[in-house]
C-alpha cells in the first residue's frame, strides 16, 4: 500500500474481505482449518511492515529482541496454518505465539469495518474517545482516585453506623449498670469496714462483758490483778538484783511486761469506752451491706470486687460513647471526600466540554469530504451530580443530523452502517 490513501475495488465476491482476513491472521486473529482452499493442507501468510524509528512498534521489537538487526526499519509477519487448524507465528522469521502477534499488531494497524465500529454505539466508549482526545489523563486519573476513596469512607461510614446500631443495646445496658452502681456509690474498702462495724455493733453487750473481764483481771479487780501481782513482782526482784546482778535480765523483763500490762489495760479502757449499742447505726449497716452483696450476686462477683467491676464498666461505657462521637468525625471526613471529588469531577466535565466542541466540529469536517456533505455531527455531555463514577458525573452522547431536515439523534438511531464506519474512520484519525 502506497502512502497516503489507498483503495481496493471490487465486485461482491472478488476477495476484497479475503485480502483483509489474511492481514488480521498475520496480527494474531485465531485460524481455523476452513481458512484453507480446498485440496490444500497448507496456508503461508506473510505481511511487511514499514517500521518509524522510536515508534511504539520499534520500542516493542527492541523489547522483546524481535528486531531485524540488518533491516530495522522492516518487519515481516508471517503466519503458517496446517490442515488440522494449527498454526505458527513469526516475526523476522523467529517463531512467537499469536498473543505476541496480537499485542504488536496493535502498534501497526487497526482494521475498522461496520461491524466493528457497532462499539461507537456504546456510551462507555463515547465517553473512553472524547477523554482520549480532551488529553486530560492526569485529571481523570485524580477523579479515579478520589472516587475510591469516597466509596471507602462510604463504606467505613456505613460499618461504623451499623456497628454502632449492634453496639446499642450492650450500651444501654451498661448505661443502666453503671447508673445503678453510681447510686449505691461503693467505696475502695468499704465493705471491709461495713463488716468490721456490723460485727462490733451486733456484738456490743459481748465486747463490752469480756472487755470488762479482761481489765478485770489486768488491772481492776480490787483483790487480785495482773498489774498488782507484777508490780510485786517486779519489787521483789529489784531486791534480789540488788543482792545479786545476775537478775538483771529477769528484772528487765519483768519490768517491760508491767508497762505492756499497763498499756494493754488502758487501751481496752479506751475502746470498750466507745463501744455503745446503736440499732439505728446497725440497722443501716446491715441495709447497706446486703444492698452491696444484692449487687454483687447480680453481677456475680463478691462483693469486695464491686468497686473494680464499677470501674471496669464505667471504662466499658466510655469507651462505647467515645466511638459512637467518632462518627461525626468521620462522616465529616466522607463529606470533605465527596467535596474534592465533586471538585474534580466539574474540572472534568467542564474540560469535556471543551473538547466536545472541538471535536464536534472537526468530525463534522471530516465526514464532509467522505460523501456526508449535509450531516453535523455533535457531542452532548451532560452533567448527572447524583450519578457520581470513577469516570466523574458526566454522560456522553454523539449525536448525528445525517442530512438537511432530518433531527438530530443519538447515533444508534439515525446511523447507517456505512456512515457509522466513515465516522469511526474519522475519530480514528482525530483521537
Amino acid at each position: 500500500l502506497a502512502q497516503g490513501m489507498s483503495v481496493i475495488t471490487g465486485e461482491t465476491g472478488a476477495g476484497k474481505s479475503i485480502a483483509i482476513d489474511a492481514l488480521g491472521v498475520c496480527l494474531g486473529q485465531r485460524t481455523e482449518s476452513a481458512m484453507l482452499r480446498e485440496g490444500q493442507n497448507r496456508a503461508d501468510i506473510c505481511a511487511t511492515f514499514h517500521i518509524a524509528p522510536n515508534s511504539p512498534a520499534d520500542k516493542w521489537l527492541k523489547a522483546q529482541e524481535l528486531q531485524d538487526e540488518d533491516n530495522p526499519e522492516n518487519c515481516i509477519l508471517r503466519r503458517v496454518i496446517s490442515a488440522d487448524g494449527r498454526s505458527k507465528g513469526f516475526i523476522n522469521s523467529i517463531p512467537v505465539s499469536a498473543s505476541q502477534l496480537k499485542e504488536l499488531g496493535q502498534f501497526l494497524i487497526q482494521v475498522n469495518g461496520q461491524h466493528s465500529s457497532q462499539r461507537l454505539l456504546k456510551n462507555d466508549y463515547q465517553l473512553t474517545l472524547l477523554d482520549h482526545y480532551c488529553a486530560h489523563n492526569d485529571l481523570l486519573t485524580k477523579v479515579q482516585k478520589q472516587y475510591r476513596q469516597w466509596k471507602d469512607l462510604q463504606q467505613q461510614v456505613a460499618n461504623f453506623q451499623q456497628k454502632c446500631a449492634e453496639n446499642e443495646a450492650k450500651k444501654q445496658l451498661l448505661q443502666y449498670q453503671v447508673e445503678e452502681l453510681d447510686e449505691f456509690n461503693l467505696q475502695e474498702n468499704e465493705f471491709a469496714e461495713l463488716e468490721e462495724e456490723y460485727n462490733r455493733l451486733a456484738n456490743s453487750e459481748e465486747l463490752t462483758a469480756l472487755s470488762q473481764s479482761v481489765l478485770n483481771l489486768l488491772s481492776e479487780n480490787d483483790e487480785l490483778n495482773v498489774d498488782s501481782l507484777l508490780y510485786r513482782a517486779v519489787q521483789n526482784l529489784e531486791e534480789l538484783h540488788a543482792l545479786d546482778p545476775h537478775y538483771n535480765d529477769a528484772l528487765t523483763m519483768l519490768q517491760e511486761a508491767l508497762i505492756q500490762v499497763q498499756e494493754a489495760s488502758s487501751e481496752i479502757q479506751h475502746l470498750s469506752s466507745n463501744i455503745e449499742p446503736d440499732p439505728y447505726r446497725l440497722q443501716e449497716v446491715e441495709a447497706r451491706m446486703s444492698q452491696a452483696l444484692q449487687l454483687a450476686r447480680k453481677h456475680n462477683v463478691k462483693a469486695e470486687e464491686l468497686v473494680a467491676l464499677h470501674r471496669s464498666l464505667r471504662q466499658e461505657l466510655d469507651q462505647l460513647v467515645d466511638f459512637a462521637d467518632s462518627e461525626d468525625a468521620l462522616i465529616e471526613q466522607e463529606k470533605q471526600a465527596y467535596a474534592q471529588l465533586l471538585e474534580n469531577a466539574q474540572a472534568l466535565s467542564a474540560s469535556r466540554q471543551k473538547g466536545a466542541e472541538k471535536l464536534s466540529t472537526q468530525v463534522t469536517k471530516g465526514i464532509k469530504q467522505l460523501a456526508m456533505e449535509n450531516a453535523e455531527f455533535s457531542i452532548r455531555v451532560e452533567q448527572v451530580e447524583n450519578k457520581l463514577t470513577a469516570h466523574g458525573m458526566d454522560q456522553v452522547q454523539f449525536i448525528l443530523q445525517a442530512n438537511l431536515g432530518q433531527s438530530a439523534q443519538p447515533l444508534a438511531k439515525v446511523a447507517s452502517g456505512g456512515e457509522l464506519s466513515r465516522i469511526a474512520l474519522v475519530l480514528q484519525v482525530l483521537t
